[in-house]
C-alpha cells in the first residue's frame, strides 16, 4: 500500500487499553479494554478511534486520540462529551460536560511518550487532573496499537478448487496424484479410461492395448 492510499484510509486495529487511578495511600484502579478500531493518517499525524463500552462506563461514546508531535488531543462524544488536551510540561483546562452542567477539568501532564505509525506502536500519557481546580488524583493509561490482518477469501469455492487443481506436486485431499509429472488422477465415471471404456462399447472395440495410444481391432 502507498503512503497516499494509508492516509486516504482508515486502518483496522486492535487496541489494548489500560488505565489507572492514583490516590493516597490507596491502591490504583486500574481497568483493561480490549477493543477494535480504526487507524487514520493526517497530515498532522495520525487518530485512533474506537467506540467505548459497558465496561468503561460510557457506553455510546465515540473516543478519538489526535496524536499532533509533542500533543495529545482526547475527544469523546456520545454519551459523554468531553475534550483534554495532554502536552508534556504543560497545564491545559477544558470543559467536562455532565447531567448538571459543565465543569472546569484542569490536565497537568508529566510524561507523554509515542511511537505510533501506520504500523500501530505505543501510546503512554501520565497525567494529574483537577476539578474545579482541585486535584482530584493521578491517572496514567497505556494504548498498545496492533494491525489487525485482513484475510483474503476466494469469492467462489469453485474457483478455489480449480486453482488449487494445477498446483503440481501438491496432493489435494480426496485426489490421487501422480506427483512424479505433477498431474491429477481423476477416477469414476468421468475418468478417461471410463470414457476410452464407454467409447469401446459404443463402437464394437473388443480389444484395445492402452488407454491412450496402440492398435485398435475393429470388429467387422
Amino acid at each position: 500500500m502507498s503512503d497516499i492510499e494509508t492516509r486516504q484510509k482508515k486502518l483496522p486495529v486492535l487496541l489494548f487499553i489500560r488505565g489507572e487511578q492514583y490516590f493516597d495511600d490507596v491502591d490504583p484502579d486500574a481497568t483493561e479494554l480490549t477493543t477494535e478500531g480504526t487507524l487514520e493518517l493526517t497530515e498532522k499525524g495520525l487518530l485512533l478511534t474506537y467506540q467505548e463500552t459497558a465496561l468503561t462506563g460510557m457506553e455510546g461514546t465515540t473516543t478519538t486520540f489526535e496524536v499532533s508531535g509533542p500533543q495529545v488531543i482526547l475527544r469523546r462524544v456520545g454519551s459523554v462529551n468531553s475534550q483534554m488536551v495532554f502536552e508534556e510540561g504543560r497545564q491545559h483546562t477544558s470543559l467536562y460536560e455532565t447531567p448538571y452542567g459543565e465543569l472546569s477539568v484542569d490536565i497537568q501532564t508529566s510524561a507523554l511518550r509515542h511511537n505510533l505509525s501506520e504500523r500501530g506502536g505505543l501510546l503512554e500519557i501520565k497525567y494529574s487532573i483537577a476539578v474545579e481546580h482541585t486535584v482530584t488524583g493521578r491517572n496514567s493509561f497505556k494504548i498498545r496499537v496492533k494491525r489487525k490482518r485482513v484475510q483474503v477469501f476466494w469469492r467462489s469455492q469453485n474457483l478455489w478448487r480449480r486453482a488449487n487443481s494445477f498446483r503440481p506436486g501438491i496432493p489435494r485431499k480426496g485426489v490421487p496424484r501422480d506427483l512424479s509429472r505433477g498431474k491429477r488422477t481423476v477416477t469414476g465415471k468421468n475418468s478417461f479410461k471410463t470414457r476410452v471404456k464407454r467409447e469401446k462399447q459404443g463402437l464394437g472395440i473388443r480389444n484395445c492395448g492402452a488407454a491412450a495410444g496402440g492398435n485398435w481391432n475393429l470388429s467387422g
